[in-house]
């Protein structure tokens, strides 16, 4: 990641004129500045710059990432994160994955740069992967789904205790004919014959 010191370098100028070129653009003449900030832009330090300011400011943004936006269950539960969150004073900025880890990471990246303080996620199969790379240091909580991520907490149902809590229900009812349908590996339904 470029310096001051390289910009500075690279245009054969004071590290003290990039410096207020780049934060007291009052003090520098237009085309100096521009000059700057096109070797900074080419160097890389305007991202890094922005970055550094996020960082150095405590965002109150809480990153969610849902599997399918179009699920009422995810509707509810955003629904549920919003109301707490607003009610603590913190915004939320919302994404859904599509089931998609390049989705994902793309999304966290994006989030990461804009100073999101915390993440809630329903994780794709690859989460592990995406948490790695993105190298967050912010809180994370996994919703539906758990993978071994240090430092990230886990929320999640346990559809086998709540499949036979339904059989138990419909038996004490004299339902017979009680039949149990998987359609993926994450969403078992519980359908019921008179």
């Amino acid at each position: 990641m470029a310096t001051i010191t390289d910009i500075a370098k690279e245009l054969d100028i004071s590290p003290s004129t990039v410096s207020r070129a780049l934060k007291n653009p009052k003090m520098i003449s237009i085309k100096t500045r521009n000059l700057v900030l096109k070797k900074a832009q080419e160097l890389g330090y305007i991202s890094k710059l922005r970055q550094d300011a996020f960082a150095s400011q405590r965002s109150k943004t809480i990153g969610i990432i849902v599997a399918d936006i179009s699920n009422t269950f995810n509707n509810i539960l955003v629904k549920a994160l919003m109301d707490v969150f607003s009610a603590n004073d913190y915004s939320v900025i919302l994404g859904t994955s599509y089931e998609d880890p390049l989705i994902e990471n793309k999304l966290l990246r994006q989030w990461l740069d804009i100073g999101i303080c915390g993440l809630v996620v329903m994780p794709t199969e690859k989460f592990t992967q995406s948490f790695l790379q993105t190298n967050l240091d912010i809180p994370v909580i996994q919703i539906d789904r758990c993978f071994d991520v240090d430092n990230a907490d886990c929320v999640t149902e346990d559809n086998v205790y709540g499949a036979s809590l339904a059989v138990d229900y419909l038996t004490s009812l004299n339902h017979k004919k009680n039949c149990l349908y998987k359609w993926r590996s994450e969403c078992l339904y519980l359908f019921s014959k008179m």
